[in-house]
């Protein structure tokens, strides 16, 4: 299994029904009775509001790029008058992969260190993240990365992002933008 972790960038000549489609089947197996469906028209509102990090088990067919996507989240940037934060939602894997600890944790970790990256380049000051109570290898994971506990199953990066909030200002961007391709893989 060759897996790749990237953004999914909004592009108006992309089709994005397979991939709202293989996003919406890892996210009833998170949430079976989840009556929303992440349609193509959602995905692409989401993508030009947020950043959607994909893991994707992909293999070249006949010179054609393929892929199943077997893990997202989803970086949303919340505007305070205290200053820019994000709030990462939304972390699925497959749960195919999630019988193999190493490996869900190491997709896991590779899909919130995007996140990081994302963050750094739009200067936000922290972020935040929750989850269940009884995922604990998942919460060690949030610990191990720099989150510390802010309430019940709401943890937040500590040290900020940036020591100084003022300094997320002043930063330069740490990742490129002239990537083309949409999926970023």
């Amino acid at each position: 299994m060759a897996i790749e972790v990237g953004f999914l960038y909004f592009d108006k000549n992309i089709r994005y029904d397979p991939i709202a489609d293989q996003v919406d089947a890892l996210l009833k197996q998170y949430a079976p009775s989840r009556a929303d469906r992440c349609t193509e028209a959602y995905l692409r509102k989401v993508t030009e509001r947020s950043h959607v990090v994909m893991a994707a088990d992909v293999s070249r067919e006949k010179g054609n790029k393929c892929f199943r996507v077997v893990g997202v989240c989803c970086l949303t940037p919340i505007y305070t008058l205290s200053g820019l934060f994000g709030k990462i939602e939304s972390v699925v894997i497959d749960e195919t992969i999630l019988q193999n600890d190493p490996e869900c944790i190491s997709i896991t970790r590779r899909i919130i260190e995007r996140c990081f990256q994302a963050a750094r380049k739009d200067r936000m000051t922290h972020l935040e993240i929750s989850s269940m109570y009884i995922r604990s290898y998942t919460i060690a994971l949030y610990h191990d990365m720099g989150f510390t506990m802010l309430g019940v199953q709401q943890y937040q990066t500590t040290p900020l992002l940036y020591d100084d909030p003022r300094a997320a200002i002043q930063a330069p961007n740490q990742v490129s933008d002239n990537d083309s391709d949409p999926t970023n893989f």
